[in-house]
Order: structure tokens, then C-alpha cells, then sequence
């Protein structure tokens, strides 16, 4: 990722480079910041590109519809080349790791499965595998942002949300009648955010994610356990 007027001044889209103020995964370098690359990070690895440079003019990727869906349906049409590809190999060993009133699971698998859960509720997708990318597009990418009532002024006061509009977003709670695409709409775009935050681990890799009540700090410290653990010997 680099800034628009100096594509030489690049830095990797990397767990190393990333924090996550105000509810967004930011790249950061010692001379400028890109805020909420989640989604678009989450329709790459949908639509199974691994490698591409992308140059951004601003501060913050375009909020668009709030979902992946456009930025999957472009670099889906735009063209790849097929070249190798390898698999960072999950530790044999899991783990777990609280952020807040979140929590998150990593179990050895050798497939790669990011999934999410309130209560009973749960939706899954398998990475890196031929049905990837028409289930991203079918069950994940067309998710929007959502946003509580509660939580509305301190973003603002933030300077977040500006470009939040009924239609780039749910709103929830506070007699909001939310107006939602399809079924379990916030926590599918839960699961877009997780599959976008895993990205930074860099490469394909293979383990089993459960996160319940994500956010992208506990994504990024699932991300820096997990390169710790991985088995270096298997790249």
C-alpha cells in the first residue's frame, strides 16, 4: 500500500503495521496513515489474490456501500496472474485470547476457516480454497457496517462516521428500525471485518478462527499469536 503521490514510499499491509483506533484497522508509517482497510483487505483474500499493490490518494478508503461487495466485484473482473502459492502451517498447538469483552480461538486445522458467533448464532468461511470466492460473494461481502445508537456520538465526537448514511449502514437499536440486506446482516459483516483483519498475517495459512464479540484490536492480537506460532518450517 502506498500514498498517491509516491508510490516508492510503500509499506506492507502487515499485522507489524497496523493499529486499531476507533473501531478501524489503520496502516500507519512514520509519515502517513490509511484508515479502514478491512474491507478492502477482506475482498482480496475473497476473491483469492494474494499479491497486488494498491495506491490510495487520502487518508481513508471510500466507506462505498459500507460492504466489500463493490471492491470484490472490480477485483474480481479486473484480471489476475496464477503464480505459487504458499501456506503459512497452523501451530500444533491452539490458543485463546481475550481483548475486552471479546474472545477468540485458534484450533489447528488444515483448512483455513474464519468464523464468528453471538450466542447461537454463527457464520463461517473456509479461505484459500476453490469455493472461496462464490461464497464470499454469496454469504459475506454484500454485509454492511453497522452501528449502535449508543455508539453514534462518540464516534462522531472522533471525527468517525462522517460518510455513514441509511444506506452505507445498519443502525441499531434506539427504536432504529434497522433495514438490513439479508439474513444476520451485522454479524456476517462481523465476519467480513475478521476475514479482512487476517489478512495481515501476510499469506495464505491454515487454522480454524472463532472470535466472539470481535473487534479488530483482539483480530490483531489473534494475527500476532498466531505468527508466533506458526510452524516456520512449512512456509
Amino acid at each position: 500500500m502506498a500514498p498517491w503521490g509516491n508510490p516508492t514510499d510503500r509499506v506492507r499491509c502487515h499485522v507489524a503495521h497496523v493499529e486499531a483506533p476507533g473501531g478501524a484497522t489503520v496502516i500507519r508509517t512514520d509519515k502517513w496513515s490509511v484508515w479502514t482497510v478491512e474491507h478492502l483487505l477482506a475482498a482480496c483474500t475473497g476473491a483469492g489474490l494474494t499479491d497486488l499493490r494498491i495506491v490510495v490518494d487520502g487518508s481513508e478508503l471510500p466507506a462505498l456501500d459500507g460492504s466489500a461487495e463493490v471492491w470484490f466485484t472490480r477485483l474480481s473482473r479486473a484480471g489476475c496472474a496464477y503464480g505459487p502459492t504458499y501456506t503459512r502451517r497452523s501451530s500444533s498447538r491452539g490458543f485463546r485470547v481475550v481483548c475486552g469483552a471479546g474472545v477468540a480461538h485458534w484450533e489447528p486445522s488444515d483448512d483455513a476457516i474464519a468464523e464468528v458467533r453471538d450466542g447461537e448464532r454463527s457464520h463461517r468461511i473456509r479461505l484459500w480454497s476453490p469455493d472461496t470466492a462464490p461464497c464470499f460473494s454469496r454469504d459475506v461481502a454484500w454485509a454492511r457496517t453497522f452501528v449502535r445508537r449508543e455508539d453514534i456520538a462518540r464516534l462522531r465526537a472522533a471525527g468517525r462516521g462522517r460518510g455513514a448514511t441509511w444506506s452505507n449502514t445498519v443502525f441499531l437499536g434506539g427504536g432504529y428500525r434497522a433495514k438490513v440486506r439479508g439474513e444476520g446482516e451485522p454479524l456476517r459483516h462481523k465476519l467480513l471485518d475478521l476475514v479482512g483483519d487476517l489478512t495481515l498475517i501476510g499469506q495464505p495459512w491454515s487454522g480454524h478462527v472463532i472470535v466472539e464479540g470481535g473487534s479488530h484490536e483482539l483480530h490483531h492480537a489473534v494475527v500476532r499469536r498466531a505468527l508466533a506460532g506458526f510452524d516456520s518450517s512449512a512456509l
